[in-house]
């Protein structure tokens, strides 16, 4: 029996050293990814949409522009909106090679908003006359009502995704439903 507790003792310690070592570099991978999307989200929120993707995803404003088929009315409603957002880092979940980043965010209630200004359309009828596609017109009367009134507001959770690629994290694009959520709550979920 003495024999047994001397071997079982040893391996109980390394096994508690291996697994707590595991656990501190899953807990400062956590703290690294956490600050980062920290500071993409607070980048989104005071730099605008173009320049966020521009610095953190990897794209130039050309790409920005021509990928995501934006015109300069579409990067002012976005960050109109992101302007607005709020959000807390809920959690990071580590599984392998992959790693997610649980973010709640408070958001503008784009279809809210949406539905609003087509209801009030007639006290935007001034700003018809001086702008060119119906499309461009809605989204220039859009931000013009975020603007000055007072929007409500939608709660989300969005999550970021880092993959490991050799031996570093590479954050992913987001997915379509994540990326609506980020611009006001569009997303049908």
């Amino acid at each position: 029996m003495k024999a047994f507790k001397k071997l079982i003792l040893p391996m109980l310690l390394i096994a508690t050293v291996l697994f707590s070592g595991c656990s501190q570099v899953d807990d400062l991978l956590s703290k690294q990814q956490s600050k980062f999307i920290d500071e993409v989200m607070t980048s989104f929120k005071e730099k605008g949409f173009e320049s966020t993707v521009v610095e953190y995803f990897g794209a130039t404003p050309q790409e920005v522009k021509e990928e995501l088929d934006l015109s300069p009315t579409d990067l002012e409603l976005y960050d109109t909106i992101l302007k607005e957002m709020n959000y807390k880092i809920e959690k990071v979940v580590i599984d392998g090679n992959t790693s997610k980043v649980l973010v709640d965010i408070t958001t503008v209630d784009t279809k809210k908003a949406i539905t609003e200004t087509f209801k009030n359309i007639d006290e935007y009828s001034e700003d018809l006359k001086n702008v060119s596609s119906s499309e461009d017109d809605f989204r220039k009367i859009l931000v013009k009502q975020l603007k000055e009134k007072s929007p409500s507001y939608i709660d989300q959770k969005i999550e970021f995704t880092f993959v490991k690629e050799d031996k570093s994290w590479v954050l992913q694009w987001f997915n379509d439903e994540n990326f609506l959520k980020l611009l006001g709550g569009l997303s049908e979920k």
